[in-house]
This record gives structure tokens, sequence and C-alpha cells, in this order.
């Protein structure tokens, strides 16, 4: 995939109704529910400058983000370390 600058493209998305895949159970979702449990997701892609440079190093960009699934609602927000969430 190319992407110049001001692109994006999207990886994956996440439905509210993906919760029930990830979960083991509707007790295991309750729990999450109720903050007692948490889903986090984490993810990395690799890329790299389509510049001829002398480098010709790869970019990584690194995120973790938890799941927050609530009774009306559902979303991600930012979290873990500075090292799951990085670039380079």
């Amino acid at each position: 995939m190319i992407l110049v600058p001001g692109e994006s493209a999207v990886i994956k998305t996440v439905r509210r109704e993906d919760a029930d895949s990830i979960v083991e159970s509707p007790e295991h979702l309750e729990r999450v529910m109720n903050w007692e449990e948490k889903i986090f997701l984490l993810g990395t892609v690799t890329y790299a400058d389509l510049r001829p440079s002398e480098e010709k190093q790869a970019h990584e960009t690194t995120w973790c983000c938890w799941y927050i699934h609530g009774r009306q609602r559902s979303g991600l927000t930012m979290a873990g370390s500075p090292e799951f969430n990085r670039h380079s």
C-alpha cells in the first residue's frame, strides 16, 4: 500500500459486536463491562520512505489501546507505557 503525506488507511476496524469474539464467555464480557478485566489491542506498522536515501531505514509505529466496552457505548483510549506507543 502506498500513502502520500496527508493520506490515511484503515488497518482494522473494531466494533462493539467484536467483543463477543474476543472474550471467552458472557461472564467474561460482564467482567469487562464492570471494569474488573480489561481488553488491550496492540498493533505495529512497519513502513519505508519512497524517497531514495542512503539509509534505507524502515520506520515503525506501535500502539497499545484499552478497549472500553460500556453498557451503552464502547471506545478505544491510548494505554500502556511509552515502549508500547512509539514511532521511529
